[in-house]
């Protein structure tokens, strides 16, 4: 029955009729057009309610020397000191936070400003044949309270991050740029 047909003067505002609704395999029945506007109402709320609570996040970046950037940069650091075997610091040019979501984009450096020395780690030969670039991409997610990498690559000469709001289900917005 439409909704048209509910609210016409021959019938009034509370036409008396069972209307079956069908959500996948099972059927829900109906009395009355209160019920069916209490449902509707209560959908509306609900998604109502999710707009809200999604637009109310949005990508943002964590202000220099604050608790939850010291957090970020110390995971991602941890992680990317064992890849290199040795200490570096980021020069970060990207830095978006989203719920539990953050990536980072930037190159690794030593604490004097300098690219690291890739000469004994995996990534020797890459840079030896002219395939590196000096730049770290990180994705992190916040699980029970503490961040963790989900993922680093070093070195990519193109944008090797493009994928991973798919490949890892994260908000699309996270990152400066995706397929």
């Amino acid at each position: 029955m439409s909704w048209n047909r509910l609210l016409t003067r021959d019938q009034g505002f509370a036409p008396r009729f069972t209307e079956k609704l069908c959500f996948s395999d099972s059927t829900v029945s109906f009395r009355g057009y209160a019920a069916e506007v209490s449902m509707a109402r209560t959908i509306f709320l609900i998604l109502f309610a999710f707009t809200l609570t999604t637009a109310a996040q949005s990508v943002r970046t964590p202000e220099k020397g604050s608790a939850e950037r010291k957090a970020i940069l110390g995971a991602l650091r941890e992680s990317v000191e064992r890849d290199l075997k040795q200490p570096v610091v980021f020069a970060v040019e990207h830095f978006n936070v989203f719920g539990n979501w953050a990536f980072l984009a930037g190159s690794p450096q030593t604490a004097g400003g300098k690219a690291p020395d890739y000469r004994r780690t995996k990534y020797a030969d890459a840079v030896d044949s002219g395939a590196f670039d000096n730049n770290i991409f990180g994705l992190l997610k916040r699980t029970a309270g503490k961040w963790r990498v989900v993922k680093h690559l070093i070195g990519c000469t193109d944008v090797c991050y493009a994928t991973w709001w798919r490949d890892f289900r994260t908000p699309k917005n996270l990152f400066p740029y995706t397929e």
